[in-house]
């Protein structure tokens, strides 16, 4: 499976693109100031991966984001404490700001540690690459491709 554009949503003040990368695997990158309205339109595609029986893995760049409304962080966190153990695998985060290391920080307290946060950029891709390849496989292998 190439990568394919699952969504793309902007509104006044935030965006998202939302790729889905490989079986399981979807990336968004967000820009601008995300609510709770962008919040539910992503839950909901993530929902959508999660009742096909897919363990979902989160590629987050969130670099271009400008913060986030408590209506995104309460959307989003119930999301993810509300996710059977077995639907979602990892959230990866790519961001250089200190208000998303804050929210990650909280997040993870809430989460027992969901997110796997990123600095560097290349580790994140990296990251993204190793987790793409097998998951490209298995759907090749599942196509009897």
């Amino acid at each position: 499976m190439g990568e394919e554009i699952a969504f793309s949503s902007d509104d006044t003040d935030g965006s998202a693109r939302v790729r889905h990368v490989a079986r399981g695997c979807v990336s968004v990158e967000y820009g601008g100031m995300l609510d709770g309205s962008l919040a539910a339109r992503v839950v909901e595609y993530f929902q959508q991966i999660q009742a096909t029986g897919q363990a979902l893995t989160v590629f987050v760049d969130a670099r271009r984001a400008t913060g986030y409304s408590s209506e995104y962080r309460h959307a989003i966190t119930t999301w993810a404490k509300a996710s059977p153990s077995d639907s979602l695998d990892r959230i990866h985060m790519l961001f250089d700001s200190k208000l998303m290391a804050m929210g990650v920080s909280v997040f993870n307290m809430v989460t027992g540690g969901m997110i796997t946060a990123h600095t560097s950029e290349s580790a994140w891709r990296d990251e993204l690459e190793r987790t793409k390849a097998p998951a490209a496989r298995a759907s090749v292998g599942a196509n009897g491709a």
